[in-house]
């Protein structure tokens, strides 16, 4: 079974809308849980009802993880935009970036989850730099 470090990035929509803070942090609770079970980081930006995830770990635990969100009620329209070997992490833990959160990153947040609007590595690096921005609390940011 391969264990070398691979990165996903997807797009989808959130069947729930409008979002809320007890349906946000049901969401990172799951994520958290199944993703240190998994050996997999990464981070998930909600806007509206739109979400960009970046996931790294495993390639077996990002085909799995696959499997999941296309079963998750929560997601539709799951698009795969990357999915690769990766030298390294980019996202050291799990991470949630929300404009319900986080109202001033609403722009931002915008342009990362639209569909088509600007490519892949950049959606990655605005990403990263969002999630490097915030406070880190009990072990997430």
């Amino acid at each position: 079974m391969p264990t070398s470090l691979h990165r996903m990035s997807y797009l989808s929509a959130a069947t729930f809308q409008p979002l809320s803070l007890i349906g946000l942090a049901g969401l990172l609770a799951v994520c958290q849980s199944n993703n240190d079970r998994n050996g997999l980081t990464g981070a998930l930006a909600v806007s509206s009802d739109r979400f960009f995830g970046v996931v790294e770990g495993p390639r077996d635990s990002l085909f799995n993880l696959v499997a999941r969100l296309q079963r998750d009620g929560r997601h539709r329209d799951i698009r795969i935009l990357e999915l690769g070997p990766a030298s390294a992490r980019i996202f050291e833990r799990w991470s949630l970036v929300a404009d319900l959160v986080e109202p001033r990153l609403a722009i931002s947040l915008a342009d990362v989850v639209m569909p088509d609007a600007i490519a892949v590595e950049t959606r990655v690096a605005m990403l990263e730099g969002l999630t490097r921005s915030l406070p880190q609390v009990g072990g997430l940011r």
